[in-house]
């Protein structure tokens, strides 16, 4: 839709106009009311610069930090404060550290891969901000990405890679209504746990049709973590470990006191699901293979 609007503008169609059958037509909803400026990234063609205004692939900036900075700018006048906006990162390797996301904008990979640090602080924090086919790889960092009360926070179809020292896959502290779909976390090293919320208000999360490889857990929300009204759902979780037998140590541990909903889980490990007691009933439809066993050893219902 960003890109939509961005035709609209330079064609100089307004945003209450679209195209039926090689004519305009009037529509009730005013597109430019709603979806702001699309940013572009290239540190790759040498097009590229941080002096540019990246609002074309011709003018695009060179790194990610200079596209947020600008994204947050646009949306901090009044008169955007409600727009959606979008970056594009075109594909290559950047390698560098970003700390503080943008509100209310969609950030997209072209073959894009990751090797910096992205640990975003409470002061980095946005809202709203969607991650989309991106690829992140890095050595030496407990978390390979860190997010820290970034509510409404997507990441989608994106990638990780376990290398060297990476404990934690997704590390979600504090962040309400997080949404992480159709990703994969992977490796030889495999991350010792796979997607992790840690502490503070998690409510309303959900973890849904990932590909899950961790050695010892492969969705962990922590004891002291409110994760209520949320759901883990559709993952296949399991070890790659070389010599990890496909087997982690718990697949699934949602075992404080505000525990998500689990169900229609595929999960290969030594103890499938771990949930508080008196919520044993939120577990559903979850395939659980036993460490060893080479069988099912319950399929809870």
């Amino acid at each position: 839709m960003a890109t939509y609007a961005a035709f609209l503008r330079d064609t100089g169609v307004d945003g209450n106009t679209i195209f039926v059958n090689g004519k305009t037509k009037e529509i009730g909803i005013k597109v430019g009311s709603i979806y702001g400026e699309t940013y572009y990234v290239d540190n790759v063609t040498g097009v590229g610069s941080d002096s540019n205004d990246g609002l074309s692939w011709k003018s695009a900036v060179a790194t990610i930090t200079q596209a947020i900075t600008l994204s947050n700018a646009y949306r901090a006048q009044t008169a955007n404060a409600q727009k959606r906006n979008t970056i594009f990162i075109s594909g290559g390797v950047y390698s560098e550290t970003v700390t503080a996301l943008p509100s209310r904008t969609d950030i997209v990979g072209i073959g894009t891969a990751l090797t910096g640090n992205w640990t975003i602080p409470s002061a980095g924090r946005a809202a709203g901000c969607h991650l989309h086919g991106l690829y992140w790889s890095k050595s030496g960092s407990t978390s390979l990405v860190s997010f820290t009360e970034c509510s409404s926070l997507e990441i989608d179809t994106c990638q990780f890679y376990a290398a060297a020292s990476n404990a934690i896959g997704i590390e979600i502290i504090g962040c309400a209504k997080t949404y992480i779909h159709d990703s994969t976390l992977f490796g030889n090293n495999n991350f010792t746990h796979g997607i992790k919320f840690t502490s503070g208000s998690c409510y309303g999360c959900r973890v849904e049709r990932n590909r899950i490889a961790a050695q010892t857990i492969g969705v962990w929300v922590e004891d002291a973590t409110h994760c209520m009204t949320g759901q883990v759902a559709y993952n296949i979780i399991y070890n790659n470990h070389a010599g990890g037998g496909g087997q982690c140590d718990i697949g699934i541990d949602v075992n404080g006191a505000y525990p998500p909903h689990v169900f229609s889980n595929w999960i290969s490990a030594a103890d499938g699901i771990l949930i508080a007691p008196g919520f044993e009933d939120w577990i559903i439809d979850n395939h659980i293979v036993a460490a060893g066993s080479g069988a099912i050893e319950a399929s809870s219902s």
